[in-house]
């Protein structure tokens, strides 16, 4: 006989927290963050949907916790408004309230990575009115387990370095890369034969830099300088992540190089990948370093550092040969891989023409590539003057959009003009008084022949139509010659295909508003101009009485 009133209980405990559930009124949803990050403004990346249909004052609470440590952050907002629908939360929301971090590893990682140190984390967000009443919550777990080290990649294990260069130390970032990472690089001596491990756990630092910010730093000239057969070991360390340790030497060869200067100059962007593209131009000076001994340079290769960071084409000037005393230069193309570089490295590689066949090994940094993008489109102008709208006699269907193309303010004579229709709407009053759009020729396209540019019938693109050349929202008029002298006042006259009343009605028993909106494209100049083509609007509203 217990057994139903067992039963008949649980369901009630069960109805009352769908109850609650159903009544939450205010819907909480946390972003999960990316597999093993987990930044301090993650804590508060989130959605706050009001279910009540009234504006609520709200404070959210939030804390974090790692498995066996308990909470290593908490936090507080200030009161908010939170209108009825979806809101959503970012740090910028809560930061004006209280937020408290655990002393320890976790608030030096916090502040020094961006990133929490390697555990299993929980975090939660709770929503309450301003008398402490709880409207909603939401919890997630996320794991961090950083593993990934930085990895140096030049100087390599072992290199020779010349005599008087300025070695740029290059490395890849640790995996994951904690936000806002910033590397510490050290140099030591080795002395006898101690191994590189010895040498950094013994030996006083011949050069320590902090606080570097980006995978690569070249040794300044203003600082101690590497002696001719010395050995150096050198480490890269970042929050608790250390690389290994590599060593390099300077060796005693009796000749250098040096890069003179390096000049990079903007050519124009890549149409196929959208990217940037840089004529370098680099000037080497070979530099005896005995007063009675001196060497040929042959410079037979040259590389982005490290591999892959941008792709270096049309190189006509190597194997290049400096005899001592002299310079040379070597110029390429390159593109770098996305639109985000803005530093690129690049090594010369080569061999001394000696006895002893040394390698040349040179490397030149180029802090910022210069800006390729131009602003020619912002002091251009195009307006559409006396523009005019007429029905064609006889067809409801078509209608002529006359006037002329104003063009000032392009560095080079014009191309090419381009029209597209980029919008077109209508209504009809009564709306049973017409059929709408019943053929593509009547859906605000151009139809020709009576469409004209300069008084020319101009290519029809990308036609709608099969099999027709003469419907088509795209059409393009191609100047020829040298092209057009501004300022330019181009005549135009656009057919445009439209629906119309029902056949039989006239225009007064059926209005028809039309709005349609026109995309200008003038091109100009020619490859290989860094810019070719600016982009202009107009729109006109006609009516069919």
């Amino acid at each position: 006989m217990k057994k139903p009133a067992y039963f008949l209980s649980i369901l009630l405990f069960l109805s009352l927290i769908g109850i609650k559930s159903v009544e939450a009124q205010v819907q909480v949803k946390l972003q999960q963050p990316p597999p093993n990050q987990l930044h301090a403004t993650d804590i508060w990346n989130l959605t706050l949907t009001n279910t009540t249909g009234k504006t609520l004052t709200v404070i959210i609470s939030g804390k974090l916790e790692e498995a066996g440590e308990g909470i290593v952050v908490d936090g507080t907002s200030k009161p908010f408004s939170l209108p009825p629908g979806t809101k959503r939360i970012t740090y910028d929301d809560v930061k004006s309230g209280s937020v408290n971090f655990k002393s320890g590893k976790w608030r030096e990682a916090f502040t020094r990575t961006g990133n929490a140190p390697s555990g299993d984390y929980t975090i939660c967000i709770y929503v309450k009115s301003e008398e402490g009443e709880e409207l909603g919550s939401d919890c997630i777990e996320q794991k961090v387990e950083i593993t990934g080290a930085p990895q140096l990649v030049f100087p390599a294990d072992g290199d020779e370095i010349l005599p008087g260069t300025l070695p740029t130390f290059t490395w890849l970032p640790p995996m994951p890369t904690p936000q806002g990472a910033e590397y510490t690089l050290k140099i030591v001596e080795i002395i006898g034969n101690q191994s590189p491990e010895a040498a950094m756990n013994m030996n006083k630092a011949f050069f320590e830099r902090k606080g570097i910010k980006t995978t690569m730093f070249q040794y300044p000239g203003s600082e101690k300088k590497f002696e001719e057969g010395r050995k150096y070991a050198w480490v890269i360390s970042t929050g608790e992540l250390k690389s290994e340790i590599f060593s390099f030497s300077m060796s005693s060869a009796s000749c250098g190089t040096i890069v003179d200067s390096i000049k990079v100059e903007c050519m124009g962007w890549d149409e196929n990948t959208g990217l940037p593209q840089y004529l370098v131009t680099i000037l080497l000076t070979n530099i005896p370093t005995s007063p009675t001994y001196g060497c040929n340079a042959t410079y037979t290769s040259i590389a982005t550092l490290p591999a892959n960071t941008g792709t270096i084409t049309g190189i006509n000037t190597i194997p290049l040969t400096i005899t001592p005393n002299n310079s040379g230069s070597i110029q390429f193309t390159y593109s770098p891989p996305n639109l985000s570089t803005t530093s690129v490295t690049f090594g010369v590689f080569g061999t001394w023409a000696d006895d002893m066949n040394n390698t040349v090994n040179l490397s030149t940094v180029i802090d910022t590539l210069p800006s390729c993008l131009c602003n020619d489109c912002d002091s251009a102008s195009l307006s559409a003057e006396q523009v005019a709208v007429s029905n064609v006699s006889g067809n409801p269907n078509q209608y002529n959009i006359s006037g002329s193309l104003a063009i000032n303010g392009l560095p080079a004579n014009i191309q090419v003009i381009e029209i597209q229709v980029k919008s077109f709407s209508f209504t009809s009053v009564p709306v049973s008084c017409s059929n709408g759009i019943q053929q593509i020729e009547h859906s605000g396209v151009m139809i020709n022949p009576s469409t004209t540019i300069n008084s020319v019938v101009p290519v029809f693109q990308n036609v709608m139509v099969p099999n027709n050349y003469n419907a088509s929202k795209d059409i393009k008029w191609i100047v020829g010659g040298s092209g057009l002298t501004q300022p330019a006042s181009i005549p135009f006259n656009l057919t445009l295909g439209v629906p119309a009343p029902l056949p039989g009605l006239p225009a007064d028993c059926c209005t028809m508003d039309y709005t349609v909106c026109f995309k200008v494209i003038v091109y100009y100049g020619s490859s290989p101009d860094v810019c070719r083509y600016c982009e202009f609007y107009f729109c006109k509203t006609f009516s069919n009485n």
